[in-house]
């Protein structure tokens, strides 16, 4: 009797403990957004900014989100309503704010590193900038520039689906090595990752991948991710594959770290090309 009146009080306190570890874990582990908010208001109290902004939020791209290595990366998107002021400046102009936005959340974040803040084994990122603006009845332009987290202030990329003109017209624009958005900026324009050394080389019915990253800019980097693509002789696609040339360990300004890549042979790959991608 006095056993099975133990095992009555021991069952609900061992069930008890469990679910207080369980849920510490995952409160431990949670999302903080905590910061968002001091984001969005810096952008919107820049003046160079807000006289061309009506409104502005910052969203979590859900799709995108994924776990590496026990992480969780999410990506975030910077979307925002313009003013008439906006679309009826010149696209390199239109550039010139989008840098602003993207110093602007360089500015705020911690420690130069490339991602924020935002809880334990979480990765968080801003990825797309993008400003939306009617520009006549029934017809919004998008105004959008990518992977701003691998992007140097002075070599911005915008997709644009109405030209100047006001005709649907698709496109990617760039000031090009020109623009001058910072006193640091720099006419050279080197991109913030480059490869270096790279190469492919075939061994044990093993394809193996190599190189080395170098971050030429002032952000540290986590969680860079290659993209191989295997050819034939005469330049069709046979294979791709991927690998972390840097994890959760920041690549610090001006370090350079070697990478290596394995994938199963096949005998028509006589090529490879590598490149430093954000596709999850």
């Amino acid at each position: 009797m006095k056993k099975l009146l133990n095992w009555k009080v021991l069952v609900p306190v061992i069930s008890l403990i469990i679910l207080v570890c369980v849920g510490y874990y995952f409160y431990h582990q949670r999302l903080i957004e905590d910061e968002l908010p001091r984001f969005e208001n810096a952008i919107i109290d820049n003046e160079e900014i807000n006289q061309y902004i009506t409104s502005l939020s910052i969203f979590k791209d859900e799709k995108s989100t994924k776990k590496v290595n026990g992480y969780r990366i999410n990506n975030y998107e910077v979307i925002g309503k313009v003013k008439d002021e906006f679309n009826n400046l010149s696209n390199d102009e239109k550039i010139v704010v989008m840098a602003k936005i993207k110093q602007t959340l360089d500015k705020e974040k911690d420690d130069g590193i490339s991602n924020f803040n935002c809880g334990n084994k979480n990765i968080c990122k801003f990825k797309n900038i993008k400003l939306l603006g009617e520009i006549g009845e029934n017809k919004i332009n998008s105004y959008e520039v990518s992977d701003i987290d691998l992007m140097e202030d002075d070599k911005i990329n915008m997709e644009v689906m109405y030209d100047e003109d006001g005709k649907y017209n698709p496109q990617t624009v760039s000031f090009g090595d020109s623009l001058s958005v910072s006193s640091n900026s720099s006419s050279n324009s080197t991109p913030a990752l480059t490869l270096e050394e790279t190469g492919c080389t075939k061994n044990y019915g093993l394809l193996k991948t190599t190189g080395f990253i170098k971050n030429n800019s002032s952000t540290s980097y986590t969680f860079v991710k290659i993209k191989v693509t295997y050819k034939d002789e005469i330049g069709n696609i046979i294979d791709t594959d991927w690998g972390y040339a840097v994890d959760s360990e920041p690549l610090y300004p001006n370090e350079r770290k070697s990478y290596e890549i394995l994938t199963k042979d096949n005998e028509q790959i006589k090529k490879c090309h590598q490149k430093i991608t954000n596709e999850y």
